[in-house]
């Protein structure tokens, strides 16, 4: 009796498999870079404890240390992007000079205003989801 099962490996498939895996994962990778600017922009609207002054006609009540910075001017809440590098590489920051400043704190200030990394914390959960996710259904 003749053998009529055909038999296929993984490496037949490999370079589709692989080109999946590298969309998959860079649409995740998007919408995680485009949530870390979005929860960090969130964060600068939120209540602070900080000193309050006047700023021209209006109060500004500053961040306090460990707080995320206060939107003042509105500077660096809106220069606040994400853009795609390469594959699996995105680029989230801001191109504000103080804004690695307010990030890390400094010699001058009284503490670090965190802003990015408290976001990019905040989104680990939701990525490490969605490549389960991609796994499962590529490998499933």
């Amino acid at each position: 009796m003749a053998n009529t099962d055909a038999q296929v490996t993984f490496e037949d498939h490999c370079p589709e498999v692989a080109a999946e895996i590298t969309r998959r994962v860079n649409l995740i990778l998007g919408k995680v870079a485009q949530d870390i600017v979005a929860e960090a922009a969130r964060s600068m609207q939120g209540m602070h404890t900080g000193r309050v002054y006047q700023r021209g006609e209006r109060q500004h009540v500053a961040s306090a240390p460990g707080e995320p910075p206060a939107i003042d001017t509105g500077n660096l809440y809106n220069s606040l992007t994400a853009r795609r590098v390469d594959d699996h590489t995105w680029w989230v920051g801001t191109n504000v000079e103080y804004g690695a400043i307010l990030e890390f704190g400094s010699a001058r200030m009284h503490g670090a205003r965190p802003f990015l990394r408290p976001a990019m914390q905040k989104q680990i959960p939701a990525f490490l989801v969605a490549l389960k996710a991609t796994i499962e259904a590529i490998g499933g």
